[in-house]
C-alpha cells in the first residue's frame, strides 16, 4: 500500500543554497538541491513520511537558517505533499547498518544486526534524528571516544552540540560517566532524549543551552565540540575552562571545513592546548586537542 509522502521545502538563490548544503552535511540533514537555470532561484527537498516529521525537519530549519543566513540571506521554507506511492520502503532502502570504529555500530531501527561480542549497537531512525553517524565529524569523534575508551576508563563526557544525541549514546555505551549534552535546538534536544530511550541510556544529562552560555560545576575529562567554525573559536577559552585539569583531558573539534582549520587551531593553542592528532576526510576535519 502506498503512503503520502511529505516534502519540505526551501526556495533561495544559489549563493545561499551552497551554504545551506555544506551546513546541512554537518547534521546530516538528508537535503537534495537543484537550480533553476532561468530564474536562478535555487530549490531545496527534504522528504519524511508523515506530517508530524515533516513540521519537525520544518521547525528544525526554522532554527537553523537564520543562524546559517547571519542576516545575509533571504528564502521561503514550506511543505508540500506528494502522491501516494511506496515511498516507505524505496526511503529505508537507503539506510543501512554501518560500523563506525570497532566498538560501534549504528543502524535503523528496522535493520536486524548480529553484532559481534563487545560491539554496542545504535539505534537511529534517519526520519527523526539530527545526525545518524554518517557524517565524516561524526565518525571522527565516535573514533576517538571508542579508543580513549580504554585510555582513559570511565571519565565524564561532554557532548556540545548534541544533536540527535549519537555521541552521547556512543560515550554511555562505550562507560563514560556522567555524559551530558546540550544543544541551542530544543527539537533537537527532544529527539536526542528520544534516542536515549529507544537505546537504553536514559542516564545520558541533556538540556537546551548555547555555548556561549552554557556553565557547568564539573571539568570534563572529555568535550566533543561538533559546532560551527565561528562558535568554537568565539568560545576557546569557554571549553578549555569546561576540560578537568587533568593530563588526560581530551577536546574534541569537529565540524570545520579543511580550509578552516588550521586557523581554528592556532586558535586553541593561544589558549592553552596542544593538537595531538587530526582527521581529514573530504572537506572535513577534526582535531583532538589536549592541555600544554
Amino acid at each position: 500500500m502506498g503512503q503520502t509522502i511529505h516534502k519540505v521545502r526551501i526556495q533561495t538563490g544559489p549563493e545561499f543554497a551552497d551554504v545551506i548544503m555544506a551546513c546541512a552535511e554537518l547534521v546530516d540533514l538528508p537535503i537534495a538541491a537543484l537550480t533553476d537555470v532561468g530564474t536562478g532561484t535555487a530549490v531545496l527537498e527534504l522528504y519524511e513520511t508523515t506530517r508530524a516529521a515533516a513540521e519537525r525537519r520544518r521547525d528544525q530549519l526554522t532554527t537553523l537558517l537564520p543562524v546559517w543566513s547571519d542576516g545575509r540571506y533571504e528564502w521561503t521554507l514550506d511543505i508540500l505533499e506528494l502522491p501516494d506511492e511506496d515511498w516507505a520502503e524505496k526511503w529505508k532502502e537507503s539506510f543501512h547498518a554501518r560500523q563506525l570504529s570497532p566498538r560501534i555500530v549504528v543502524k535503523p531501527p528496522w535493520e536486524d544486526y548480529d553484532a559481534a561480542n563487545g560491539v554496542h549497537v545504535i539505534d537511529m531512525d534517519p526520519g527523526l534524528s539530527f545526525g545518524t553517524g554518517l557524517h565524516p565529524t561524526t565518525r571522527a569523534c565516535i573514533h576517538w571516544l571508542d579508543a580513549l575508551a580504554d585510555t582513559i576508563p570511565g571519565a565524564s563526557m561532554l557532548d556540545a552540540g548534541c544533536g540527535s544525541g549519537i555521541l552521547s549514546i556512543a560515550a554511555a555505551m562505550l562507560g563514560y560517566e556522567p555524559v551530558v549534552g546540550f544543544d541551542c535546538d530544543p527539537v533537537a534536544v527532544e529527539c536526542a532524549r528520544e534516542n536515549c530511550r529507544a537505546n537504553g541510556t536514559e542516564q545520558v544529562q541533556l538540556e537546551v543551552a548555547d555555548l556561549d552560555d552554557y556553565t557547568t560545576d564539573m571539568g570534563f575529562g572529555i568535550i566533543a565540540a561538533n559546532i560551527r567554525t565561528s562558535v568554537l573559536r568565539d568560545n576557546a577559552e569557554r571549553l578549555l575552562a569546561l576540560l578537568a585539569h587533568s593530563d588526560t583531558a581530551q577536546l574534541l573539534l569537529a565540524g570545520i571545513l579543511t580550509t578552516q582549520y588550521d586557523g581554528l587551531c592556532r586558535a586553541f593553542e593561544t589558549v592553552g592546548l596542544t593538537e595531538a592528532e587530526r582527521i581529514t576526510e573530504n572537506e572535513w576535519t577534526c582535531g583532538r586537542f589536549t592541555l600544554s
